[in-house]
């Protein structure tokens, strides 16, 4: 089902589903409910705003920011201007900040207000003190790209070296879209640097094409049967891989991207019941963290029918007694968007299977073959792990 994102860019997608789902709710951040025609304009007024700071096709813009509607509305922006998203790890201090902004060419930095209390903008004059000395869009840095700062968030304090976005986004809300000069961004198009490997060393950024991503995405959304009636929890950081797919899966196909700034067990099991929620994405971590809560079986779960999750055969049976019927074991990277295995929805009466494997190939080739001599290995030897096919990244 991949191909019916082939040749697909991201402002084609937004713009099918708010034409198909006018009316369907796309986001639900606290108390706020965002339709897609809402959405829609939203991210053309952001896009205004990012256009009127000199954002162009194949502009690095990176990111540190909560999980917000915001997030959502600054990622369909500058992808529908052509530009690179750099999402950068809110757990980065110091000298990782530098590091991560140098490796990935970044021209335009979008910093949050704040993230579980944490003022974002002190992380950066911390690491990057110099900052002060500058204007405006006139940061000038021997070794990085670094030109332009935006703040954004409400009741965000902006200092004198960074733009006001919110600000921005009032001025430039009455503009005829698109913008003088506009064009279109192709599905060839790097659409983002992904930083990872951070498990073994400092990460390296990870180029993905419009295409690219949205087959990965897709291939989820398709062995899930995610429909414009579901309500996914987003419970990942949006700097990594799963936070990105968690948040266009239902977007993609007309349901519901129900945001959480970080991940907290007990509010995500009093979102499951009160909205109610019928997808989840987790590590074996996120079941754990719910089940071993105080308040588990305060809240009824019985909503999630379909789950992707980054667990194994020795945690299955404790996220199973959950009352979960589809336990989806995954198996996937950031070079592949996230995945490429997976154990379907359709499968799920396969109930061996669904316990000890990570399913299906999602895409293209997965195959085992020996080092040593390259060829495919019989199963059950061990050897290494090669996939192929269209959501695997350019480079």
């Amino acid at each position: 089902m991949f191909q019916e994102w082939r040749g697909q860019t991201f402002p084609r997608m937004l713009e099918y589903s708010a034409r198909n789902w006018p009316e369907n709710i796309a986001v639900r951040s606290g108390d706020e409910a965002i339709t897609f025609a809402e959405l829609q304009r939203r991210v053309r007024n952001v896009s205004l705003a990012l256009h009127s700071l000199g954002v162009q096709p194949g502009d690095h813009v990176a990111y540190m920011m909560s999980v917000s509607t915001r997030w959502v509305e600054v990622f369909f922006a500058a992808l529908s201007l052509g530009a690179k998203l750099v999402p950068l790890n809110l757990t980065w201090v110091g000298h990782e900040i530098p590091q991560g902004l140098k490796l990935t060419d970044a021209k335009f930095l979008l910093i949050g207000a704040e993230h579980r209390g944490e003022k974002l903008v002190t992380k950066f004059t911390d690491a990057l003190p110099e900052l002060s000395r500058f204007e405006p869009g006139k940061c000038v840095f021997p070794e990085l790209a670094l030109e332009t700062v935006i703040v954004t968030g409400e009741g965000a304090s902006v200092p004198s070296f960074a733009f006001h976005f919110e600000r921005l986004v009032q001025e430039t809300s009455g503009e005829p879209w698109p913008p003088q000069g506009y064009t279109d961004p192709s599905p060839g198009d790097d659409a983002l640097l992904l930083l990872t490997s951070g498990t073994t060393s400092f990460p390296k950024p990870v180029i993905h094409t419009h295409e690219s991503m949205l087959c990965g995405i897709c291939n989820y959304a398709d062995g899930l049967e995610a429909m414009q009636s579901d309500t996914f929890l987003h419970t990942t950081p949006n700097y990594h891989v799963g936070g990105i797919i968690s948040m266009c899966i239902p977007i993609m196909r007309g349901g519901t991207s129900r945001l959480m700034p970080w991940f907290d067990p007990e509010e995500a099991m009093r979102l499951i019941e009160s909205d109610p929620v019928s997808l989840f994405w987790g590590f074996d971590t996120h079941f754990a963290m719910m089940r071993n809560h105080p308040s588990y079986g305060k809240y009824n779960l019985s909503s999630i029918r379909r789950t992707m999750s980054g667990s194994n055969p020795a945690t299955f049976d404790a996220i199973y007694a959950m009352g979960f019927e589809h336990v989806g074991s995954l198996y996937g990277t950031s070079e592949s968007m996230g995945g490429s295995t997976y154990f379907p929805y359709r499968d799920r009466f396969d109930f061996e299977r669904m316990k000890q494997s990570n399913g299906r190939p999602t895409s293209g080739e997965v195959r085992i073959v020996s080092q040593e001599t390259g060829k495919e290995v019989p199963v059950g030897e061990p050897g290494e792990i090669c996939v192929n096919g269209p959501s695997l990244f350019k480079g």
